[in-house]
């Protein structure tokens, strides 16, 4: 059987007038009626004489209720996890919590409660903000008949919640920012442990992994299962995450968009080229720069085989039916049986055919420049470090020559950016 853990707190054992209820006795009520579950019990006092007092008197009082054994000392020097001052909270949340790790540490397939009924209110606001910092699975309040403000001896009952509702929605919560953020794969991995706890949370992870794809150019697996995706139904979720959804489900709308423009098309270079600008783009707002221009720099090459292919029937892509007419060009050595095209010569070819494009690589244009601090980086051949200005200077010369090529492909991009949110307040 799991073993289950209780941690109760001890305050200073008021008692009635009337003598008619003890807090020691209410707390070890607490713990006879966790059972069968309450296998180990940790108790929590402050440093005051009369709260440790207190303990020792729940403790005589398990025994009479032959309870005993469940008792567990913090330590071998220590019986009690003492609190130094009752009255600061976030000292003792501090204190509490690092209890509460070292139990679910040596415990690791244990169910926790923390019952903080007992002590002062500060104890109590600890013990629960601590619980819910922690793996803790439950907490408890011991309940019943008031007198003088304390529960009546007999009359307790357990009254408490799990914790799991409100671990899960910190986690949706968190992974629904990541989305908006665009970092689909880190909020699926905070989703996926709570994967068949609810249809919503399964919905939530159904759209991360698809625009997760997509984020990584697995186009055709994002558009099979796009189609699959969920109506996101906004009552079903916590008011909390009402507003994240109903961004999450506006991005999987634009994600539909982008899928019937790619589904079917025969040749996809446009498609491909706006999707994989507004990538970089995301990128930037990523501040992952480096990612950024290495994707930009991709755009450029695509650029220019897409212009040198549609406008001159140069297909480098197709080396075997692109090599007579390279030859002529005196761009394919008689000698060789392969050749290599980057930028710098894509660009030669094209000024061979006059196409304007090519004035974009003249010496006194930004894209030549921005091209160079590239290859100088880490993401290049050199050591240099790609900023924040170098990437969105890169962003707009790039944008600004796919325009002279495939306006189609702009349009794309303009869309595609819509995955990402500007506002993230």
């Amino acid at each position: 059987m799991t073993e289950h853990i209780q941690i109760s707190t001890v305050g200073t054992g008021t008692r009635t007038q009337s003598k008619e209820s003890m807090v020691a006795h209410g707390i070890a009520a607490g713990v006879q009626l966790g059972l069968p579950l309450a296998t180990q019990l940790y108790l929590v006092t402050s440093n005051h004489p009369d709260s440790v007092y207190t303990a020792e008197l729940v403790l005589l009082r398990l025994e009479e209720l032959n309870l005993d054994h469940v008792f567990r000392p913090i330590s071998e020097t220590e019986r009690f996890l003492q609190l130094a001052d009752p009255d600061d909270m976030e000292g003792n949340a501090e204190c509490i919590g690092r209890f509460l790790h070292q139990i679910r540490r040596d415990n690791p397939t244990a169910s926790i409660t923390v019952n903080p009924t007992s002590g002062t209110k500060q104890m109590t606001s600890a013990a629960v903000l601590a619980a819910v910092a922690t793996s803790v699975g439950r907490i408890e309040f011991t309940a019943g008949e008031r007198v003088d403000g304390i529960v009546k001896s007999g009359s307790e009952r357990n009254v408490g919640f799990n914790l799991d509702v409100i671990h899960l929605r910190r986690a949706a919560q968190e992974a629904l920012r990541l989305y908006a953020l665009g970092f689909f794969d880190a909020g699926v991995l905070l989703l996926e442990p709570w994967e068949d706890y609810a249809v919503w949370v399964d919905e939530l992870l159904a759209a991360g992994r698809v625009l997760a794809n997509w984020d990584r150019f697995q186009y055709n697996s994002a558009i099979a299962a796009v189609g699959f995706l969920p109506t996101f139904d906004l009552e079903a979720v916590h008011p909390s995450l009402r507003e994240g959804v109903a961004t999450l489900a506006q991005t999987v709308s634009i994600l539909e968009q982008l899928a019937s423009r790619g589904d079917g098309r025969g040749d996809k270079t446009a498609f491909r080229l706006g999707d994989l600008i507004a990538n970089a783009q995301r990128r930037i707002q990523q501040r992952d720069f480096d990612d950024a221009v290495t994707r930009l720099y991709r755009s450029v090459e695509m650029v220019l085989r897409f212009q040198l292919k549609t406008a001159h029937g140069i297909d480098l892509d197709r080396p075997e039916l692109a090599k007579p007419k390279l030859q002529a060009l005196g761009e394919w050595s008689a000698f060789s049986d392969h050749e290599t095209y980057g930028i710098s010569r894509s660009f030669g070819i094209l000024k061979r055919f006059g196409d304007p494009v090519a004035d974009v690589w003249n010496k006194q244009r930004p894209l030549r420049k921005l091209i160079e601090a590239r290859n100088h980086s880490y993401v290049g051949h050199g050591l240099g470090v790609l900023d924040e200005a170098t990437a969105n200077r890169l962003a707009n010369e790039v944008c600004s020559l796919v325009a002279m090529v495939s306006p189609e492909a702009i349009e794309i991009s303009h869309l595609a950016n819509q995955l990402l949110p500007k506002d993230l307040s």
